[in-house]
């Protein structure tokens, strides 16, 4: 019974620090989207580290769209290899 009792309030402890830690972290706008940012930023990183173009494609990537030196105003070109004329 004792064991019980005190892996409960391990338990609830535990929580207590999670929950606080996610109240804090959402406390304002800014701090809510960084972590979400963060979160998704690690699925991202593990997904696209997996994945190349299909045969046939050629990548251009990292092109500045505002050269202001923030990767997330880079994109990425994707057209077929022997492409001549303009793509749609």
């Amino acid at each position: 019974m004792k064991k019980r009792r005190i892996v409960i309030l391990v338990v609830a402890a535990v929580f207590g620090v999670c929950l606080g830690l996610v109240v804090f972290s959402l406390s304002t706008p800014t701090r809510a989207a960084n972590t979400f940012a963060k979160i998704m930023e690690i699925g991202d990183n593990r997904r696209l580290a997996e994945q190349s173009p299909p045969p046939g494609v050629t990548k251009i990537a990292d092109i500045a769209y505002i050269d202001d030196g923030d990767p997330y105003h880079l994109l990425d070109v994707y057209y077929p290899e022997g492409r001549t004329s303009r793509c749609p």
